[in-house]
């Protein structure tokens, strides 16, 4: 009870003489505004009587159309003055404990719609209260009414010029037009229309873009035109690029430093005589504004720049505090004095004043008497508000009414006179109180202003969806209703709602985005004990978090994706260095469309995947998403974080009861097999982590389509930990692996690849791997569908990379002297010989075949464009790229004649040995030679070289049937003894065949038993197919693979003459083109190219 009495007598004693010093500083201030602005007495007296506190509307005008005047007082005027300071004072306080009072009995019911920050997008129409309509005849003014003020604007030269009336006009017509322009493209509409009369003020009365006018308010932006945000490279009004709120003061203090010290530099170098400085202009003196909102002074950056220039005590600095009402500040106004506080003659009595206190008081007296005047000022000024900018070192005036013209522009032409003249040596915030939505009814009475919007009617102010054209078509009977799709952003917070019902140890933190995060459903729920809006504070968002973990709650941390770089140190240090459990929800995650780069969240995952024991995941769909955050509130050993995109899910059902998702684990969610191809084991697979995961089976399904080729789908779920197994063994099974993500570099593709390196499936050639990432670069504003396009990140350039990555490897088994796609299995299966000297046969039988080819084409007059270019290619040993090749050879089988399509159709086995290529290549080349008697041969020739070619997929089964399909030739009755050199070529294929199976005894028994199978028939054949026989058990015998390789190049000479001469059968070509024939079998068709049997 002593301590009370203390303190209240303590108390007491200060009230006492903070009112004996407001008196005396109070009577000051009149004197000095009886000096220099001298109002008639009625005017004085009536002022005094109603406690200087009449409506901003009134007086405000009042006092800014009386002029500055330098006259002596009258001793009746500070008589007068005094004896009014008293009610003044009393004045003062009682009306502002009504201001508190009426504030505090008109709080809304939440009280987050009163904290709702300018930062906060949610939609127009989501709920909030329906806006006030428009009539029609307002709608058409709108709309179509004309804008001349607007239109005769070329530069801010012509503002300058503008007397207010003038200006008044400009503001509506811009009105007109933001509300016109933002209801068809979307955009930040309410705080534009908030600051119509400030910018048009600002650009009245500073030389801009000499003067640096710094702010972070949004504009109109659409993909192609023009930035959401300041922008340097977009405008030279644009001074400094914005996108994140609280940055404008900390770059106008370093645009003010810099213009210190050039001029600093350049007056010491005018001080020394050097010769040759150039003068400094008055543009190089310039004076730096910066714009920022309520919000935005909530964040701690805001406050280190006003504590920084405060210290530095910067001059023509300028800071313009846009107090819309979206942000709880509260606070007594006064506008009567803002003019006078703002005068130059003001500013030189104060200063009078100041020296003569100096001179005349001892300094611990001039001190105090220092800190009464700014009290008093202060008191004036806004009752306490202007305090706390005081003590920082701003000289605050204010607060001033945003929408009336004559004050602003008086109070800072006031200022810049004062600045300019040095009769104010430190920096000065002005407050501005605007209405956010002001001038278009259905934002004014909306909650959330229309702050951030996408297209919306006039008339109501309510989101309606883009306008398409619409083509008329039948009506079709009624099917079954698609599944709703909700937004990420809505499953987060049914999720999390959820979890909260179960667990009363959860609750939500957000910086001001309530609605932007969904948590505005969460508070609904729960009210403000278990939902925390911290304001545009993310650092202490994230550290705040960590400090309920640490006591046992289940924080869940909703930050977008872009804001949470601005917390990374509180994340790293305060969260997981100490393994606290916070959850961080990462909206907004990838492209965010119209907002543009400073917002889209491509860098979270790098950033977090380097952090020691941070789990992350991203879901697929939207019941990933819904087991994710039910997930994380099972996981107390460490962080987590959940990243998802804007937009709406995939409309999968959302599951009633939550599937916990063991971290690390993912899951093969599509295999496709290549249609006619059975024996194939595995080339191609996707890895996607996120909402990406319909584009990857989109692409899979056209990979499969197009191409023929076997694809898997995977979604790791997590990024890290990373599901080693699973990502190992598709490794092991594949030929090609492609991830997928929307994200920078450094992200999901980069952990893979480590992964894979550290386990030795990279160094061996036997996997190609590509990734699939935002490229590093940056992005504007433009729809989403376009940014992915940009960047790469859709269907059809999955399947691009996939081909592409194939033939990577195909080039890269060619350089080890394979010639195929087969990743060295085949270099395992040969012997060394052999593919050392197979690197040259490749080239070899492209130029062997491209001649005849170019030649027929020349002569039809239907050779591809690039096919000349292939052929000169080749001459001069170029390897041309693979998949212009195979275009060059599809196109080749489709237009030229039949002999030659053959010849394509094998140079096709030549530059893409891939089976299902093949196979297609094979089915046109039959059809083009129709009765053909050699198609069956010819075909299973074809598909025996793909199986060749493909040596890490030939399996003994598909050998043997390779092997029966002969059998059935050999017995067929179109087989004759002209097509006995088909035989050999093919019994050559056996022979390499079985040398690759030498150690598999039952497939070189197979193949010695089918051919004595082809001994047996008419005594006239057996001879010459025995000699083959014999011969080929040589080879394999001697192992001589280079007599074969000699074989290839020996052929050109009898290809170009059987060409010309037009006398070798289309039957020989088969195995001439195969050059896989031994020599023998080459040899052996010559002896008997002449008989009758032949």
């Amino acid at each position: 009870m002593a301590v009370t009495t203390s303190s209240r007598a303590s108390a007491a004693a200060r009230l006492g003489v903070v009112v004996v010093c407001a008196l005396a500083l109070s009577s000051i201030i009149m004197v000095s505004e009886m000096l220099f602005i001298q109002p008639s007495p009625h005017q004085l007296v009536g002022h005094v009587a109603n406690g200087f506190l009449s409506p901003a509307s009134t007086a405000s005008a009042t006092y800014a159309a009386l002029p500055a005047s330098s006259g002596m007082p009258s001793m009746a005027m500070m008589g007068l003055a005094v004896s009014g300071v008293l009610a003044l004072v009393g004045r003062a306080k009682r009306v502002g404990r009504t201001a508190r009072q009426a504030a505090a009995a008109s709080t809304p019911a939440s009280k987050s719609a009163r904290r709702k920050s300018s930062r906060d997008v949610s939609q127009p129409g989501d709920d909030y209260d329906a806006p006030k309509e428009l009539d029609d005849e307002s709608v058409d003014e709108v709309m179509n009414g004309a804008t001349p003020t607007l239109d005769s604007v070329h530069s801010p030269d012509d503002i300058r010029k503008m007397s207010i009336p003038q200006l008044k006009d400009l503001c509506d017509d811009t009105r007109r037009f933001l509300v016109r322009s933002v209801s068809q493209t979307g955009g930040h509409l309410g705080s534009n229309l908030g600051v119509v009369e400030l910018t048009a003020a600002l650009h009245n009365v500073f030389n801009t873009p000499y003067d640096k006018l710094l702010s972070g308010m949004s504009a109109i932006r659409q993909g192609g035109g023009l930035s959401g945000f300041t922008k340097r490279t977009e405008s030279p009004y644009d001074p400094f690029g914005a996108g994140h709120s609280g940055t404008a003061m900390s770059a106008a203090t370093g645009f003010a430093m810099a213009r210190d010290h050039k001029k600093r530099v350049h007056d010491e170098a005018v001080q020394e005589g050097q010769q040759g400085v150039p003068p400094l202009s008055p543009e190089d003196d310039y004076t730096v504004v910066s714009v920022v909102g309520d919000g935005a002074i909530t964040g701690g950056m805001a406050y280190e720049a006003m504590n920084h220039a405060g210290w530095l005590k910067l001059r023509k600095f300028l800071v313009i505090l846009n107090d819309n009402g979206q942000v709880s500040l509260p606070t007594a106004y006064n506008e009567v004095h803002t003019p006078v506080l703002s005068s130059p003659s003001f500013q030189d009595a104060r200063n009078t004043l100041k020296l003569a206190v100096k001179a005349l008081c001892p300094p611990q007296l001039a001190d105090s008497l220092g800190r009464i005047e700014e009290y008093g000022r202060g008191l004036l000024s806004s009752y306490s508000r202007g305090t706390m900018f005081e003590e920082l070192g701003f000289y605050y005036v204010g607060p001033v009414d945003g929408h009336n013209l004559d004050t602003l522009v008086t109070v800072l032409k006031n200022l810049k006179q004062s600045m300019d003249e040095g009769k104010i040596t430190k920096p000065v915030l002005l407050h501005v109180k605007t209405e956010k939505g002001h001038g278009y009814k259905p934002a004014e009475v909306a909650l959330d202003k229309l702050h951030g919007v996408t297209q919306f009617d006039v008339k109501t102010g309510k989101k309606e969806a883009p306008k398409k054209a619409v083509k008329e078509v039948k009506p079709e009977p009624a099917a079954a209703e698609a599944p709703k799709k909700m937004a990420y952003t809505d499953v987060f917070a049914k999720a999390l709602i959820a979890a909260a019902e179960r667990d009363s140890r959860i609750v939500a933190i957000t910086a001001a985005m309530p609605g932007g995060t969904g948590l505005h459903h969460f508070e609904k729920r729960f009210g403000l004990d278990r939902m925390f809006d911290v304001g545009i504070c993310e650092q202490h968002a994230v550290t705040m978090a960590a400090g309920m973990a640490a006591e046992g709650l289940v924080p869940y941390a909703a930050i977008y994706s872009s804001f949470m770089q601005r917390a990374i140190d509180q994340m790293v240090h305060d969260v997981a260095l100490q393994k606290l459990p916070v959850r961080f929800v990462l909206d907004r995650a990838g492209f965010v469309g119209a907002d543009g780069p400073t917002h889209h969240g491509q860098f979270d995952l790098a950033m977090l995947g380097c952090v020691p024991d941070m789990k992350i995941c991203a879901p697929g769909d939207e019941a990933e998403l819904s087991n994710m955050i039910y997930t994380m509130s099972k996981l107390d050993d460490g962080p987590s974080a959940v990243r998802f995109p804007r937009g709406s899910g995939e409309g999968v059902p959302i599951p009633v009861v939550p599937e916990f998702l063991e971290p690390g684990k993912g899951r093969v969610v599509k295999v496709i097999s290549a249609r006619g191809v059975g024996i194939i084991i595995g080339v191609l697979v996707s890895q996607d982590l996120g909402a990406r995961l319909s584009e990857c089976k989109k692409a899979a399904q056209a990979l499969s389509e197009k191409y023929g080729h076997h694809v898997t789908v995977a979604d790791a779920r997590w990024m890290k930990p990373l599901d080693e197994s699973m990502i190992c063994a598709l490794a092991k099974g594949h030929d090609v692996m492609v991830t997928v993500e929307e994200g920078s570099i450094g992200g999901f593709g980069s952990h893979v690849l480590e992964l894979l390196a550290d386990k030795g499936l990279l160094g061996d050639g036997k996997l190609q791997v590509g990734t699939i990432h935002i490229p590093d670069k940056w992005y504007q504003a433009d729809t989403p569908e376009n940014q992915l396009e940009k960047a790469g990140i859709t269907p059809e350039a999955i399947v691009q990379k996939h081909n592409h990555d194939i033939t990577a490897a195909s080039g890269r088994a060619e350089d080890q002297g394979i010639g195929s796609v087969g990743r060295g299995a085949l270099r395992g299966a040969l012997p060394e010989r052999l593919t050392v000297r197979l690197v040259d046969a490749p080239l070899e039988l492209c130029r062997i075949v491209l001649a005849p080819i170019v030649k027929v084409g020349e002569e039809k007059k239907k050779i591809p464009g690039n096919l000349k270019g292939l052929s000169i290619g080749l001459e001069e040993d170029i390897v041309p790229h693979k998949q212009v090749m195979q275009d060059t050879v599809m196109e080749c089988v489709t237009y030229l004649p039949q002999k030659t399509s053959v010849y394509a159709a094998w140079l096709g086995l030549l530059v893409r040995p891939h089976r299902v290529f093949v196979t297609e290549l094979v089915d046109r080349a039959a059809e083009l030679l129709g009765d053909c008697s050699s198609v069956l041969a010819m075909k299973i020739l074809m598909r025996f070289l793909v199986e060749l070619a493909n040596c890490r997929c030939v399996l003994f089964d598909s050998v043997l049937a390779v092997i029966q399909e002969l059998v059935e030739l050999r017995n067929s009755e179109e087989v004759h003894n002209k097509e006995m050199p088909v035989y050999a070529a093919l019994h050559g294929l056996l022979v390499i065949s079985s040398a690759l199976y030498k150690d598999n005894k039952e497939a070189v028994d197979a193949i010695i038993g089918i051919a004595e199978e082809m001994k047996k028939g008419r005594a006239e054949r057996r001879s010459k197919l025995a000699s083959c026989v014999a011969a080929s058990s040589e080879f394999v015998q001697e192992d001589d693979f280079d007599r074969l390789v000699g074989a290839v190049v020996s052929m050109r000479d009898q290809v170009w003459r059987a060409e010309e001469s037009k006398e070798s059968p289309v039957l020989l070509r088969p195995y001439e083109m195969a050059g896989l024939a031994p020599k023998l079998a080459v040899e052996s068709t010559r002896a008997h190219a002449g008989s009758a049997d032949y």
